[in-house]
């Protein structure tokens, strides 16, 4: 019995996390969660993770230590759980990608306050938090938000972002962005379709040299997380590995372009 009961903490500590709030302008703990994965050489630059419409998962974690592997810190952010909301899938209005922009903002001058953090800080985020990542890069169209954690005219604290197959529908497509965009899209997906965002095969949407956009012809939703294929809320979510092994390498390229000294 003692052994079965040790197993079971010892389950329930893997699955335990050491997530904190994150100190708003007032000083008072805020909504916002994170989870900090500093990188083993330190002090280094430091890559924000923003989750899709589902939450915090493994596939958030597993990128933070792959970003480690890179010689970044991670920050894992969690725009629902200090909010009581475990998933907005089909219903974004309840923490919108606006939101999570400043959600973001306010993580990475925590960041700047951390000994580990040396240098500039980039984010990288993954369908709805892709879509957070096209609202935290275009702040001309966002004062709405930005206003709550930023000066009028200051800049925001984040320097280069990465956006994985994003939702263009209630964040709108891109625009003008004020930093590096990178954009990953998914050609197959039927759940955040690349033409939401203004994409199509020789499209001029993207002529703006800020951004950097790679198409994937055979990949679907989620198309960098490893599993079977499924469905999911009637849209097809599959892993592709070639797609994935592309996207990655030219992520790491542009956060080492525009991150590293």
């Amino acid at each position: 019995m003692r052994k079965i009961l040790a197993l079971c903490a010892l389950a329930l500590c893997q699955a335990c996390t050491t997530a904190q709030r994150v100190p708003a302008a007032s000083g008072q703990p805020s909504e916002v969660l994170v989870e900090y994965f500093p990188a083993d050489v330190r002090p280094a630059p430091t890559v924000l993770v923003a989750h899709s419409c589902s939450g915090v998962s493994t596939h958030e974690t597993s990128w933070a230590k792959a970003l480690n592997g890179w010689g970044y810190n991670a920050a894992v952010v969690d725009s629902f759980g200090g909010r009581g909301v475990h998933t907005v899938c089909g219903r974004s209005h309840l923490v919108n990608e606006r939101l999570r922009a400043a959600d973001l903002v306010l993580v990475a001058e925590d960041v700047r306050r951390q000994p580990w953090h040396r240098g500039k800080i980039g984010a990288v985020g993954f369908s709805h938090g892709g879509g957070t990542m096209l609202a935290l890069a275009e702040r001309p169209r966002y004062q709405a938000w930005a206003s709550d954690v930023l000066d009028e005219g200051e800049p925001t604290p984040i320097d280069a972002v990465v956006s994985y197959y994003p939702g263009c529908v209630s964040a709108g497509p891109p625009l003008h962005p004020d930093m590096p965009v990178m954009i990953h899209f998914a050609v197959k997906d039927d759940w955040t379709p690349p033409s939401q965002c203004g994409w199509s095969p020789g499209t001029q949407k993207f002529a703006d040299p800020r951004y950097a956009v790679h198409a994937y012809p055979n990949a679907r939703h989620t198309f960098d997380r490893f599993g079977p294929r499924r469905n999911y809320l009637g849209y097809v979510l599959e892993y592709d590995g070639e797609a994935d092994r592309l996207s990655r390498e030219r992520t790491r390229e542009f956060f080492a372009r525009f991150l590293k000294p």
